[in-house]
């Protein structure tokens, strides 16, 4: 029997609520005018109803989000997104992790999310481990930090799930890759986070953040490789940069991982199943 899940990643759900001026003090004051001078005309609501459409269609097992649910960490913000998430699935069907959008300041996860990092899912034979990236940064920085509580926890789990023989799925929100990243994006303690997978092994990394589809293979246990998928916005598309909003889609079966991808097409106002070159 094969096991279905769906990957998505940075909504950035519109629909901004109104915000006083004490609400855009610090960093919140960057990202509010970086979503109305530049990215509100481009993560579109239209294209994440024909994303939840198409998910409605392939009924994946289980949908993975990994991060920036929101733009600037409004309480409202989370509020809307709590409900736009009940209406992809139960609770029980989905897995969600922060990104940095959803944590430009502090506390504001436990608005509507009360959940420990790392977290683990048990769903048919499959662990989705959820690591938590997302932590408050100056204005833009929008980098990401485990935290060394974090990765003890996650290297305990990684062997627990392994002694119960699951296919072990971590999430996380920024790339574990250095080459494709600037400081102020990255990850700041990726290279402890890939020394806990080289010494405790994982089947499959997702992350999200660059808006982009990403691959990259990395060092698992005993040399065997770790598959590290990067998902593009769920809602972005600007294909002039190169932005066509992506989601992907995993089948977990005889031990076996495969993959295909699903970009939106303007033309149909529908996802469609395609070929991505990295």
């Amino acid at each position: 029997m094969s096991f279905t899940f769906a990957h998505i990643s940075d909504l950035h759900l519109g629909n901004m609520p109104k915000v006083s001026f004490l609400q855009l003090m610090g960093k919140r004051l960057t990202g509010y005018l970086s979503w109305h001078l530049n990215r509100k005309g481009h993560h579109r609501l239209e294209v994440l109803d024909a994303l939840k459409e198409d998910l409605q269609k392939q009924q994946p097992d289980h949908i993975c989000i990994t991060g920036d649910i929101v733009n600037i960490s409004l309480p409202n913000e989370f509020r809307q997104a709590q409900a736009w998430l009940e209406d992809l699935g139960a609770s029980d069907q989905l897995s969600v992790i922060p990104g940095n959008h959803d944590a430009y300041v502090a506390n504001t996860l436990n608005l509507w999310q009360d959940t420990d990092f790392p977290f683990v899912h048990k769903k048919d034979g499959v662990a989705f481990i959820g690591v938590s990236s997302a932590v408050p940064m100056p204005p833009f920085i929008a980098a990401g930090k485990i935290g060394d509580e974090q990765l003890a926890k996650l290297a305990q789990i990684l062997k627990e799930t392994e002694s119960e023989g699951l296919t072990r799925v971590i999430l996380i929100h920024h790339p574990v890759q250095h080459h494709r990243k600037i400081w102020r994006k990255s990850l700041w303690d990726t290279d402890a986070l890939k020394k806990v997978i080289k010494e405790n092994g994982a089947e499959l990394v997702l992350h999200g953040h660059i808006h982009k589809p990403l691959f990259e293979e990395i060092e698992g246990k005993n040399g065997k490789k770790v598959p590290v998928y990067g998902a593009g916005s769920a809602s972005l598309y600007d294909p002039k940069k190169g932005h066509m909003a992506h989601y992907q889609l995993f089948n977990v079966g005889k031990g076996q991982i495969s993959v295909s991808h699903h970009v939106y097409e303007p033309s149909s106002h529908s996802f469609i199943q395609t070929d991505i070159h990295y």
